[in-house]
C-alpha cells in the first residue's frame, strides 16, 4: 500500500515587524530585576531593637548604706541606686541621691 503525504494548510502567525527588540528589552529588564533582587536578603534581627548590653563595671567605692544596689541605667551608667533615695552621685551634683545633703 502506497501512502501519499497530505499537505495540510498550517496557519502560522506572521511576527510583527518589531517583535524581536520587544522580546529583547523584556528579557533585559527581567534579567536586571532578577539580578537586583537575587542578592543577599537581610532579615531583621531581634537584636536590632534592643539596647546594647552594658559591660559590667565594678564599684569604685563601697555601698553608701543598706538598701543600695549596684545597677546599670542607660542614661547614667553604672552606679548605686536606692528605691527611696535615687542615685548616689558621690557629690558630683547630678541626679538625686546622697550627694545633695540628704544623708
Amino acid at each position: 500500500m502506497k501512502t501519499h503525504p497530505v499537505q495540510a494548510p498550517v496557519a502560522t502567525p506572521e511576527p510583527a515587524p518589531h517583535a524581536g527588540w520587544k522580546k529583547a528589552v523584556l528579557a533585559l529588564v527581567g534579567g536586571v530585576v532578577l539580578t537586583a533582587t537575587s542578592g543577599c536578603v537581610i532579615a531583621p534581627s531581634p537584636y536590632y531593637d534592643r539596647e546594647p548590653q552594658p559591660v559590667y563595671v565594678e564599684p569604685a567605692y563601697p555601698s553608701p548604706g543598706i538598701g543600695w544596689v549596684w545597677i546599670f541605667q542607660p542614661r547614667i551608667g553604672w552606679g548605686w541606686h536606692h528605691p527611696r533615695h535615687g542615685w548616689d552621685d558621690r557629690g558630683r551634683g547630678r541626679g538625686r541621691g546622697r550627694g545633695h545633703g540628704r544623708d
